[in-house]
């Protein structure tokens, strides 16, 4: 029996649509739910309340061999005594855990989830249940809701350094939510017997992709061009955004490394970010005039100290900027269109890690702990397959640690991209749609519209995928099948004090406030 891999949910709202997207999936708005069967949908989630008869018509979806991704309403009325509540700022996976969701060290939620009682995942949020011949998974998460928080708090990063270093960044973990869903409709879908089948995250079938960031804050002649020429010798191209009165004067120095392929963005003239509209569009009009007066190249844009707010975006998007950068919204997760004020921003929202040098710096960490560091946060974003994106400024001399970087980037022949050509590639994968069938062993792909360097991934197993970047029929049993990297975590209990009270972080909020 042939089986359509599309997945079918009861309300498209706006953070499930930015989540589905990242992921890549085929899915789609449940209209009518009498209409639903194993067949049509591979799964279907359950994120609104459920009359009476849509209950029945999903348990019999659920008996007749499909599979239920719930987020309390059906468990509700199948096993009112199990779903339970309470607050949750973070949850610390456990070993046991990590064969569901991989390499995730911390989620932070900082709201009130859903719980299951005996729920075998995650503090009792996750769980998989039989029924029949189908399969009940419940997430205690409001995936919409944690989607579009804007919240920030500084926060502490592992590192097996003196101290642990920190940063002002967004207050929900987006990207491990995002892991925790596609590792629990993964779970699904092998549950059910069918593969796992989305848009794959990198252009050109490569594994994963390198951006470096630099934010010039301040940088001299002298700190640029020695990071230029650094990159230039290990054949790394990197995005510039550019802090105008720092440059004033001189801007023109960055036209050679433009030309030889880096990219130029706004940082924006002064280093400040604002809560009015008006004051941010001007601080960045100057800096575009600066640049503009140059004739240098740009289209994306980075708030100084990574702040963003709804004025700040909307700025952006009447400067007319392609993407742009800010881990107070989001970090180490893929890219996606902000939702500001009841509408999709155009402006492209790419996050980075954001820990840099100089965060590393202040915990103390010498340059052998900052490679070991980086060469950590490489591994583990191959292995949850999220775009490897750092950022660092050219103000520090720790030269050793970017060579060694480089080279190991050099070494795992990733392709190196600027944030520009990334956005690009993104937003064609956006326009990218499919369809995928599976009978018995063979996956039938059907793509609606293509773009050049974009695939489908599919994965049959939790090791292995396979991608393909054409329509047709597929075996299961063919083809060049990748192996998953994986990477390890942190122990549970150095994970849990990122999370403790600590004194220095309020210092440290009250220093940067000032100097």
């Amino acid at each position: 029996m042939s089986v359509s891999l599309e997945i079918g949910i009861l309300q498209l709202e706006p953070g499930w649509r930015i989540a589905l997207d990242q992921l890549g999936v085929a899915y789609r708005q449940i209209e009518q739910i009498d209409g639903v069967s194993p067949a049509s949908h591979a799964v279907v989630i359950v994120n609104r309340a459920l009359s009476l008869s849509e209950y029945r018509m999903l348990e019999k979806y659920l008996r007749e061999g499909g599979a239920l991704l719930d987020t309390t309403a059906f468990f509700s009325k199948w096993d009112s005594s199990r779903p339970g509540k309470r607050y949750c700022r973070s949850i610390f996976p456990t070993p046991e855990d990590a064969p569901l969701i991989g390499a995730v060290d911390v989620l932070d939620v900082y709201s009130t989830v859903a719980t299951l009682k005996g729920g075998q995942y995650l503090q009792n949020t996750v769980d998989f249940c039989p029924l029949q011949k189908g399969w009940l998974g419940f997430m205690g998460f409001d995936v919409n809701k944690l989607m579009l928080n804007t919240d920030n708090v500084r926060k502490q990063f592992y590192a097996d350094t003196p101290r642990y270093p920190n940063e002002i960044v967004a207050r929900v973990s987006k990207g491990a939510l995002l892991q925790v869903l596609r590792s629990v409709l993964q779970r699904l879908f092998f549950l059910r017997g069918l593969p796992f089948v989305f848009l794959w995250g990198f252009p050109n079938n490569a594994e994963n992709i390198f951006i470096y960031r630099i934010d010039s804050d301040n940088g001299t002649p002298e700190q640029v061009d020695a990071l230029f020429l650094l990159a230039g010798k290990h054949n790394i191209k990197t995005t510039w955004f550019l802090h105008g009165k720092a440059h004033d004067g001189w801007v023109n120095r960055f036209r050679p490394y433009q030309e030889q392929g880096h990219e130029l963005a706004i940082h924006g003239y002064y280093h400040f970010t604002s809560a009015s509209l008006k004051e941010n569009r001007e601080n960045m009009a100057r800096c575009k005039s600066l640049l503009d007066a140059q004739q240098l190249a740009y289209r994306g844009f980075a708030t100084p100290y990574g702040f963003w707010n709804p004025a700040l975006a909307r700025a952006a998007e009447k400067e007319g900027f392609l993407y742009s950068s800010e881990f107070s919204l989001a970090y180490d997760t893929c890219p996606f269109f902000p939702f500001v004020e009841n509408d999709f921003s155009p402006v492209l929202q790419i996050p980075v890690h954001p820990v840099c040098i100089g965060s590393l710096h202040h915990a103390r960490a010498s340059e052998t702990e900052m490679i070991r560091y980086f060469t950590d946060i490489i591994q583990a974003k191959m292995s949850l397959q999220q775009p490897i994106i750092l950022y660092d400024h050219p103000g520090h001399t720790c030269v050793s640690v970017l060579e060694a970087l480089f080279q190991h980037i050099n070494r795992l022949n990733l392709p190196n991209l600027t944030m520009g050509e990334y956005a690009d590639w993104w937003r064609s994968r956006a326009r990218t749609s499919f369809r995928a069938k599976v009978d018995g062993c063979v996956v039938k792909i059907d793509f609606g519209k293509t773009s050049p360097g974009v695939s489908v991934a599919i994965v049959k197993d939790t090791g292995h995928y396979l991608l393909i970047d054409h329509s047709g029929s597929h075996s299961l049993s063919e083809g060049c099948w990748r192996r998953i990297p994986t990477a390890t975590i942190p122990p549970l209990e150095e994970r849990r004090s990122l999370r403790r009270f600590n004194p220095r972080l309020l210092l440290h909020s009250v220093l940067a406030a000032y100097w």
